[in-house]
């Protein structure tokens, strides 16, 4: 069983201001509680990479997306270890920023 993964700086990045965001909004122990949400499906994504599903309306890269709370967990199935490209809030524009 594989549950490693490798984040992108970009995905590095957007979890670190993800957790900012909710600090400032709703409080550090609420901004732990999300990122601990993030890195349980992570750890789930790297032993069932295939679990996520394509949306090649909004990206024709070979990446599949996953679903936590209002952010898209955005990643190559077929990496090993699983390779995470982006973790980004669904109501941005997820084709302009994969293109």
């Amino acid at each position: 069983m594989n549950n490693e993964f490798i984040l992108s700086n970009s995905a590095r990045s957007d979890i670190l201001a993800l957790w900012e965001y909710i600090a400032e909004s709703a409080g550090k122990r609420t901004a732990d509680r999300f990122r601990k949400k993030i890195f349980k499906a992570l750890d789930f994504l790297a032993e069932m990479p295939h679990a996520g599903h394509r949306r090649e309306d909004l990206t024709l890269l070979d990446v599949k997306f996953w679903t936590v709370g209002d952010y898209a967990i955005i990643y190559d199935p077929l990496s090993v270890p699983l390779y995470v490209v982006r973790v980004m809030h669904w109501s941005r524009d997820l084709s302009y920023l994969l293109h």
